[in-house]
């Protein structure tokens, strides 16, 4: 009995044992998860940026120190308050001018910051904080600092560069527009939108740190006349879009001919003025007068206000002979090579017997 006793009393003390023993390394993981920690910290270049470094403890400060990547051995700034009067210190050869840093010991946060950003401050910054009592106490901060692309430029199928208009391109026309930028750290993504409706999205890299989208439109109709395209570049969202914006000018076929007045009997020898109208060319369209196949240059033709309609006069002076003969009036594009629209009458020639 005694011996079975003695038996349980060191089961217990055993599992009392274990669990203390669990407690104890269970502190030991918490205190060592509380002892360093990791930050990412991701700034546009050319900014300021204010990497924190939090003090846990409620022991006085003695000491904090930062490092910029891992293996560096001699810190970029300190902060000792071992004396009377804390003193700090900053490595100009590192850091330069464009350094501060804070420390507020009512918030327990110090900052190190950094203003004009670039990108060879990124890197892996380690901060180092020594008290009186407590255990040192360790924080690692991932800095990235996003290089933005340059302002997109959009360019013509021969390479030119187009600062608000593209074109004229002709009616039937296939052609390829291109966004291009230079730079951009992570490489950018470049799109092409029109209004809200995202047209292409591929991006593909020409070498040397330049970047192009290529969008094909077409074959050109009357509803490209006049339409916005935007490119837009970006590589983070913590700043907007880059973009660059154009619009389409397109050169158009006439739509309509028409002679215009009542197809009266004429009178030999009486003069008339013909009128013809044609609408919807860009530039306006050329009307010219035929007779049987023989052209007539007796007209004038000015254009309306509108812009896109085109009205010719003819001074016609019928003889006997021109009885029967048709009269063609024909517009034509001045830019576009397409088989011209026509109107025709046929001449009823009236005279009067001698």
């Amino acid at each position: 009995m005694g011996q079975r006793g003695g038996n349980r009393g060191n089961d217990r003390k055993m599992r009392i044992t274990g669990v203390l023993l669990l407690v104890l390394l269970s502190t030991v993981a918490t205190e060592a998860a509380v002892a360093e920690s990791r930050e990412r910290v991701v700034v546009v270049e050319a900014e300021t940026v204010a990497l924190p470094c939090a003090v846990s403890s409620r022991d006085k400060v003695l000491l904090i120190l930062w490092y910029k990547d891992s293996t560096a051995a001699v810190p970029i700034f300190s902060y000792d308050s071992r004396s009377e009067v804390p003193r700090s210190w900053i490595s100009e050869r590192v850091l330069g001018s464009r350094a501060s840093a804070q420390f507020f010991p009512d918030s327990k946060i110090h900052y190190l910051q950094l203003e004009d950003v670039q990108k060879t401050d990124s890197g892996l910054y380690s901060c180092r904080v020594d008290y009186r009592r407590s255990p040192t106490q360790r924080a690692k901060i991932n800095l990235t600092v996003i290089v933005p692309p340059g302002v997109p430029t959009v360019l013509q199928d021969d390479g030119t560069q187009v600062d608000h208009t593209l074109g004229p391109y002709n009616q039937g026309s296939l052609i390829n527009i291109t966004c291009q930028v230079v730079g951009g750290d992570p490489p950018p993504q470049l799109t092409w939108w029109q209004g809200e409706k995202l047209l292409d999205g591929d991006t593909e890299s020409a070498g040397g740190g330049v970047y192009r989208n290529t969008l094909t439109v077409g074959p050109l109709t009357r509803d490209h006349l006049n339409n916005f395209y935007a490119c837009q570049a970006f590589n983070t969202d913590l700043i907007a879009p880059l973009s660059k914006a154009v619009t389409l000018d397109v050169n158009l076929e006439p739509l309509t001919v028409e002679l215009l007045g009542p197809d009266e009997a004429l009178t030999s020898g009486v003069e008339y003025k013909v009128t013809c109208q044609s609408t919807g060319a860009r530039p306006t369209a050329v009307l010219t007068w035929w007779l049987d196949g023989q052209q007539l240059f007796n007209h004038t033709s000015h254009t309306e206000e509108q812009g896109n309609v085109t009205v010719s006069t003819l001074r016609l002076v019928p003889s006997e002979d021109d009885g029967g003969k048709v009269l063609q009036c024909l517009a034509q594009s001045p830019s576009i090579n397409h088989q011209p629209i026509q109107d025709t009458r046929t001449l009823q020639v009236y005279w009067e017997s001698a």
